[in-house]
């Protein structure tokens, strides 16, 4: 099944709350209205995406605040998942599980790793290449995420972005490629 980014793929990335955001309620912007405004976005680029910062302990995280583009890469992000079979687990999830391989009775050595400024430390490029070079992938949402990563480009965003969700997909899919576990 190959995935589009289209207008029905928008249309089906828009939340409830996204009709209840500032920019969208001002605007007075319906469901259709909303999913036109983001296909608008991935036919122009990102140009025009509103972007805040948001420091968490000593990092920089960035919020996107024009809902159009938050729809796009909302969508772009479920593509990607979907196509290349990325599915994350959430904190809970995985204290869940280490809990369960820790009770084995079994003896264990667990250890944690951090990578020290991972996502800045990112290069986009060979990950964009990786990725664009992945057939699996329809070429409009390859369009899509060269478009966004452009304007990171252009607005001086090292690597990836924190607090954007997908940077944490393009992550977990370059993490997985250079494990030495990797199927």
């Amino acid at each position: 099944m190959l995935l589009e980014i289209d207008k029905h793929s928008l249309l089906d990335a828009i939340k409830s709350q996204d009709l209840s955001r500032v920019d969208i309620t001002r605007l007075g912007y319906t469901k259709e209205r909303l999913a036109e405004a983001a296909l608008d976005a991935v036919r122009n680029g990102f140009a025009g995406i509103q972007l805040r910062e948001v420091n968490i302990k000593d990092n920089v995280a960035l919020c996107v605040h024009s809902t159009p583009h938050l729809v796009v890469l909302r969508c772009l992000n479920r593509v990607i998942r979907q196509t290349i079979g990325i599915q994350l687990s959430d904190r809970d999830t995985i204290v869940r599980r280490l809990i369960t391989i820790l009770t084995e009775g079994v003896p264990h050595r667990a250890y944690k790793f951090d990578v020290k400024r991972f996502f800045e430390s990112v290069d986009v490029l060979s990950l964009f290449g990786r990725l664009a070079n992945e057939a699996r992938i329809p070429r409009s949402a390859t369009l899509v995420l060269e478009n966004f990563l452009y304007e990171l480009k252009e607005r001086n965003v090292l690597g990836l972005p924190r607090g954007i969700q997908l940077s944490a997909t393009l992550r977990t899919h370059l993490m997985r490629e250079s494990s030495p576990f990797a199927s």
